[in-house]
Parts: C-alpha cells; sequence; structure tokens
C-alpha cells in the first residue's frame, strides 16, 4: 500500500510502547478490514514529526476484501492525518524495505520575514537573506557515492555510511523545495543535510567549508539537523 501522512502528532512510523505512532494506528485499524492482525513492514521509518506521501508499506494477509475496496475501507476506518493512497497485490518475496531501489525525500524551506501558519506546519521558516544559488552549489557536491558519515545520526555508528546521491536539487522562490534522491538514507541524513545547507544559504558556512564538512566524515564537525517537520517522505522506487 501507498500510504500519506501528516506526521505532526505522531512519534515516528516503527510502532512505539509508550507513544503513537503511526505503524500502530495503521495495523490496529486496518485489522477491522483485512479480518486479522496484520504486521507492516515500511520502506521508511520517518521520524517523529516527519510526513509522507509516498511512504510504502507491505504485509501479508488471509483477508478477503478485493483490492479495489481497500482504499473506500480503509478510509472509514482510519483518522483523517493518515490515508491509504493506493494498494496491490505483490508477489510474496516483495518487501517494502528490502525491495526498494532508491527515495526521495523532499524538504520545504518557507523563506519570509513572517511566518505563514498555513505553510509552516510543513516548512521551516527561515528569515531571508537567503543565498539559493549556494545552496544549490552545496548540494551538487553531494552527488555521487561517497561516505555520508558527516550527516549520519551521532547515535549512528556502526551502519555503513557509503550511500549514492542519485540528484540533490534546489527549486522555488518564497518556499523552497530541496529534493534529496539516493538509493538509501541514514537514520537522520536527510535532515543533517538540510540543515547544512540552509547554513550554507543563510552565509553563515561558505560552500567550501560545506565541501570540508562533507569530506570529513566526522559528524560533530557538522551543523545540527533542520526541524522535522519540513521533511516529507516523497516516493519510494522497486
Amino acid at each position: 500500500m501507498t500510504v500519506a501522512y501528516d506526521g505532526t502528532n505522531y512519534h515516528g512510523f516503527q510502532r512505539q510502547t509508550r507513544w503513537t505512532a503511526i505503524q500502530n494506528v495503521l495495523e490496529t485499524r486496518l485489522e477491522k478490514i483485512f479480518g486479522g492482525s496484520i504486521e507492516l513492514v515500511a520502506a521508511g521509518r520517518t521520524d517523529a514529526g516527519v510526513h509522507a506521501r509516498g511512504q510504502i508499506v507491505s504485509f501479508h494477509t488471509d483477508g478477503t476484501i478485493p483490492i479495489d475496496k481497500i482504499l473506500i475501507a480503509a478510509a472509514s476506518v482510519l483518522p483523517p492525518d493518515i490515508v491509504v493512497r493506493a494498494a496491490r497485490e505483490v508477489d510474496e518475496k516483495f518487501s517494502a524495505r528490502y525491495s526498494v531501489v532508491s527515495k526521495i525525500y523532499v524538504y520545504r524551506v518557507h523563506v519570509d520575514e513572517t511566518s505563514d501558519p498555513l505553510i509552516d506546519r510543513y516548512a521551516w521558516h527561515v528569515r531571508p537573506p537567503v543565498d539559493v544559488e549556494n545552496m544549490s552549489a552545496a548540494l551538487k557536491i553531494l552527488i555521487g557515492r561517497h561516505d555520508f558519515g558527516a550527516f549520519r545520526s551521532s547515535s549512528e555508528v556502526e551502519r555503513n555510511p557509503v550511500r549514492t546521491m542519485i540528484d540533490a536539487s534546489i527549486v522555488g522562490d518564497e518556499v523552497l523545495e530541496i529534493g534529496l534522491h539516493a538509493d538509501g538514507f541514514l537514520y537522520k541524513m536527510a535532515r543533517n543535510i538540510v540543515g547544512a545547507v540552509v547554513k550554507v544559504g543563510r552565509g553563515r558556512m561558505t560552500v567550501d567549508e560545506f565541501k570540508k564538512i562533507f569530506e570529513s566524515r566526522d559528524r560533530n564537525q557538522a551543523p545540527p539537523p533542520a526541524p522535522p517537520h519540513g521533511l516529507c517522505l516523497y516516493k519510494v522506487f522497486y
């Protein structure tokens, strides 16, 4: 299933015991339409406050509901901030997580003197000036196969940090959209990249300094991550 959600009120995607996560809600509510318990596997374990437009989940079920009825049935049991956008039957070997070829994350930055409540729920509000040309130059440095250790989470030290960045670009004017397309993402990698790129845009770091931090592979040299509410898992490719 392709799932979209507003992550504002949830403690990330992955199932929690003390907090409400997207997975908790999906598994509990969807049991009603599939006629038994289900266990979801997701393409990406989005962090607390992060949104999704194209999250993919897979699961096994003996339910008899027709595929073409799932969207309407899901809408009847899910809260309005979680929506099943598409559903299809796949080969038994398919895994929403392990069959992934690449993912696109989009981060929105709202550049204005004043905040806007109709925008800033899903965008990081940053006051001008912001140099988009320098931000674009910094993003281009990331394209290719590299060690992204400088942009990993400080708590993630054992996982292989090498990833291929297929595309990294920025579009927009008042609302900037930073698109990151890679074959995989480390924990908090997208937000850490954006945190550094926005610092470049605000003139608090040069493009050369950004490059040196990236090449250092040292998370301790990089700036703090961008806040979660501007990030969206946009699309997953298989």
